[in-house]
């Protein structure tokens, strides 16, 4: 665990971590969601197939961008609500970035190779997933400050 600490110390404050099982987990809460939430969220579009899709649609793009207002102030620490809040804001913005990326990338590589678009990005399947994904990555959040609480 130490080389661990040491590795996330350069990209990570570790100010406040979690403990689990008498060990302190080497990122704070905030970077443990923000990777957590990139990691479930590329796992969701590649076994999906919906990152084919490009970027999300229109009705999905105002609740991305107050997701990432809420969690850029979080992360600013204008307001901290505690353990929960911070690994929600991780795990907010790491779904966004990975979304908009992956998307985005598809995007890009469309308009470099002059292919067509995969399918309708804006569809009403596609808005559905995207919803119950920000739902799930919540739950998870919610979840985590418990989980770590019940095994430390």
């Amino acid at each position: 665990m130490e080389w661990l600490t040491w590795a996330f110390g350069h990209v990570c404050g570790q100010g406040r971590c979690f403990t689990v099982g008498g060990s302190v987990l080497p990122l704070c809460q905030r970077c443990l969601g923000l990777y957590l939430g990139a990691a479930l969220t590329a796992g969701w579009l590649i076994g999906t197939g919906l990152w084919r899709r490009g970027l999300p649609g229109r009705r999905i793009f105002p609740l991305h961008t107050g997701i990432l207002l809420a969690a850029m102030i979080g992360g600013m620490h204008v307001i901290d609500f505690g353990p929960t809040w911070r690994v929600l804001c991780g795990l907010w913005t790491g779904h966004v970035v990975v979304v908009w990326l992956l998307g985005g990338g598809r995007e890009l590589w469309l308009g470099v190779t002059g292919g067509l678009s995969a399918g309708d990005c804006s569809s009403r399947r596609h808005e559905i997933h995207s919803l119950a994904a920000m739902a799930a990555v919540t739950v998870v959040g919610l979840l985590i400050p418990r989980l770590c609480a019940a095994v430390g």
